[in-house]
C-alpha cells in the first residue's frame, strides 16, 4: 500500500509541474518556465529523498523542458543536485565513494577546468551534473529497499506516458513539425527513441521474468508505438540490438527464448500489416527502412548524404581530425560548440557519435574515465549472483549504447537512465528470486 501511495503523491506533483512546463514550452512563455520550475523545486525541497528520485526518473525521459526558457540550458541537474544533498544529509557525510567514481571526477573536472580560462565553462558544469547523478545512484543502491526498484520502474514508464501525451501535443502545436517524425517537446526525435529503448528493454524483462511490477504489456506497447512514432532509425537497430541478447540469452534459457520468438511473431503481424496497406505501418516503413533504402539508391560515392544520412562522412571527418592531432587524440579540446566551424567542425554539425565526440571532449583518456565512472554503479551489483540470467538484464543499457553509437550523447542523462534501469530492473528479480526461494 505505502508504494502505491507514494508513487501516487508523486505522479500528482509530476503531473502539475509537467503541463506547466509543456505549457510554457508550447507557447513560449518565460513566466510560466519560471512558475514550472519554482514548483518543481518546491516539491522536490518539501518532499523526502524517495520522492526526489521518482520526479528525478520521471523527468528524464522528459528532460528537454526542464528548463527556464525554450533556448535555455536544462535544468534536471538541480533535481539530481537536491536529490544528492538530501543523501548527504540522511548519511551524515558518511557517503561511501567509490574509487571507480571519485578518480574520474578529480580527472575530469581538472581537465574541465583548464577550460574555463579560454571561456568554456560548459564543460565544468555538464560534467559536474553527470558525477552528482553518478554520486546520488551509487548512495540508493547502497542503501535502497525492494520498494524503490518497483517504484522507480514504475516512475520511468510514467514518465514516458507523459513524454508521449506531450509528442500529440507537439505535434499539434507545431503545424511546420514533420508529422512523419514526432518528437517529446523542446526536444529530438532520436533523443526522444532512445527513451522508449530504456522502456521496453525494461518492459520486456518484467514480461518474461513475470516480475511484480505495473503494467509490463501495456509499457511495451507504448514503447514500440512511441518509438515508431518518432521515426528513428536508430530506434529500429536498438530494438534489434534488445532482441539480439535476449536471443543469445535464450541459447541457456527457455524464457529469453519465448520472447525473441513473441518478438519474430510481431514482425510477422507488422510485416503483414504493410502489404495489406494499413496507413499507420506504410508510413513507418516509409519512415525509417524506405527512407534509408532512397538514400541508397540515390547515393553515389563522395557524396555527403550518404546512406546514414551523413553519419559516415561525419564521423570520418571528426575521426580524421582526432588522428591528425596528438592532443586532442589524449586529452581532447572541449565539448562546448566543438562542431562550429571556427572550433574545426564541419559547419556546425556534430560528430553524431557519443564516442567519437567524447574523445573530441575529454580525449581517450577521458573517455574510458566516464565510461569508469558509468559502469561503477554496477560494480559488485551486477553479474555477482545468477549470472546466466545476467546477459539478458544487460539488453537495456546495450539498446541504449548502440542507438547512442548514431547520437552525440555521451553526457545525456538518458544513456547514464539506461544504466540505472539495468540495475534496478535486476534488483527486482534478485529480491523476487531470493523471496520465491
Amino acid at each position: 500500500m505505502k508504494y502505491r501511495v507514494t508513487v501516487s503523491r508523486t505522479a500528482l506533483s509530476a503531473i502539475l509541474v509537467y503541463i506547466c512546463l509543456s505549457a510554457a514550452a508550447l507557447s513560449d512563455s518565460a513566466i510560466l518556465h519560471i512558475v514550472g520550475i519554482l514548483a518543481l523545486v518546491g516539491i522536490l525541497i518539501v518532499g523526502n529523498l524517495n520522492e526526489s528520485i521518482l520526479l528525478a526518473v520521471i523527468f528524464t525521459p522528459n528532460l528537454a523542458i526542464v528548463t527556464l526558457s525554450n533556448t535555455g540550458i536544462g535544468l534536471i541537474g538541480l533535481v539530481y543536485i537536491i536529490a544528492f544533498f538530501k543523501c548527504l544529509i540522511i548519511s551524515k557525510l558518511k557517503f561511501r565513494v567509490r574509487t571507480m567514481i571519485i578518480v574520474p571526477f578529480v580527472y575530469l573536472s581538472l581537465v574541465s577546468l583548464t577550460r574555463v580560462a579560454y571561456g568554456n565553462i560548459y564543460d565544468v558544469l555538464v560534467i559536474c551534473e553527470v558525477f552528482i547523478v553518478i554520486f546520488t545512484w551509487s548512495y540508493i543502491f547502497d542503501n535502497a529497499g525492494q520498494n524503490l526498484y518497483k517504484q522507480v520502474y514504475c516512475a520511468y514508464s510514467f514518465g514516458c506516458v507523459l513524454m508521449t501525451i506531450g509528442m500529440m501535443f507537439n505535434s499539434l502545436a507545431d503545424t511546420s513539425a514533420d508529422l512523419s517524425r514526432r518528437m517529446a517537446i523542446l526536444d529530438d526525435a532520436n533523443f526522444t527513441s532512445m527513451a522508449y529503448v530504456i522502456l521496453f528493454a525494461s518492459s520486456l524483462l518484467a514480461y518474461t521474468y513475470k516480475l511484480e511490477v505495473d503494467h509490463p504489456v501495456v509499457n511495451i506497447i507504448i514503447s514500440l508505438f512511441g518509438g515508431a512514432a518518432t521515426g528513428s532509425r536508430g530506434f529500429l537497430v536498438s530494438l534489434g540490438a534488445v532482441v539480439l541478447v535476449f536471443a543469445l540469452a535464450g541459447v541457456i534459457s527457455k524464457k529469453e527464448r519465448k520472447a525473441t520468438l513473441l518478438f519474430g511473431l510481431i514482425i510477422i503481424i507488422v510485416s503483414i500489416l504493410y502489404f495489406i496497406g494499413v496507413e499507420y505501418v506504410v508510413n513507418l516503413y516509409n519512415n525509417t527502412i524506405g527512407r534509408t533504402i532512397n538514400l541508397s539508391n540515390s547515393y553515389s560515392s563522395g557524396e555527403f548524404m550518404d546512406i546514414t544520412s551523413g553519419r559516415m562522412f561525419l564521423w570520418k571527418y571528426y575521426g580524421n581530425n582526432i588522428l591528425s592531432n596528438r592532443s586532442i587524440l589524449l586529452y581532447g579540446r572541449g565539448f562546448h560548440n566543438y562542431y562550429l566551424s571556427q572550433n574545426g567542425g564541419y559547419f556546425g554539425m556534430s560528430a553524431h557519435n557519443s564516442y567519437i565526440a567524447s574523445i573530441i571532449g575529454v580525449g581517450l583518456i577521458g573517455t574510458v574515465m566516464l565510461l569508469v565512472s558509468y559502469f561503477s554503479l554496477w560494480k559488485d551489483r551486477l553479474l555477482v549472483k545468477h549470472q546466466k540470467r545476467s546477459i539478458s538484464f544487460i539488453s537495456v543499457f546495450l539498446g541504449t549504447a548502440v542507438g547512442y553509437f548514431l547520437l552525440d550523447g555521451i553526457l545525456d542523462l538518458r544513456l547514464i537512465m539506461s544504466i540505472v534501469m539495468t540495475l534496478v530492473m535486476y534488483r527486482i528479480y534478485q529480491y523476487e528470486s531470493v523471496r520465491v526461494s
